[in-house]
């Protein structure tokens, strides 16, 4: 396999080659993604079925320079017409263990979210769903020397910080994470 993730935000998200696209899915990619086939300079979408699509790229021409005189051309997009992203931090604890906890009080938005656990933590903590507990699927788990996980939203779809649940063994224990918004 030769499929390179290029990360969320660069285009392509993913680079590979023909052979690592099975039955028309590219394995382990995440739906919203654009795909690069390299051996034949094709680029796909990936559908939300997990499905590649042909994606279309603005056009491309190839013009002699000497051919076209368009005259003077002006460039006055500012950089403050970008949208500004930045990176936030908090932390979180477990006040009572076995019940889920939200990972934010509040509606907060991201693109991408970050979680670690704490240094102090004393055993284990589960991080996932409102049904995240040591007995479910419904979390990843992270022991006290772990690194960490990481969650991006596709393009055009951004994460609810409050839909993502924490528990953990011991009360106290927890999470730091860093988020984009």
């Amino acid at each position: 396999m030769t499929i390179v993730y290029n990360g969320p935000l660069g285009v392509p998200n993913y680079t590979a080659l023909t052979t690592d696209v099975i039955a028309g899915v590219l394995p382990g990619a995440q739906p919203g993604r654009v795909v690069y086939i390299s051996d034949n300079n094709t680029w796909f979408i990936i559908r939300a079925d997990g499905e590649l699509v042909p994606y279309v790229l603005p056009v491309e021409i190839t013009v002699d320079p000497g051919s076209i005189n368009i005259g003077m051309v002006g460039i006055e997009q500012p950089v403050a017409d970008a949208v500004l992203v930045a990176p936030y931090y908090d932390t979180m604890s477990v006040a009572l263990p076995g019940t889920s906890e939200s990972l934010t009080a509040t509606d907060v938005y991201a693109i991408t979210v970050t979680v670690w656990p704490k240094p102090a933590n004393v055993g284990t903590v589960y991080f996932g769903t409102a049904g995240v507990d040591k007995t479910t699927s419904q979390q990843i788990i992270l022991a006290t020397t772990s690194g960490g996980a990481s969650v991006d939203a596709p393009i055009g779809y951004k994460l609810n910080l409050k839909n993502f649940y924490i528990d953990a063994i011991n009360a106290g224990d927890g999470l730091n994470f860093m988020y984009l918004k």
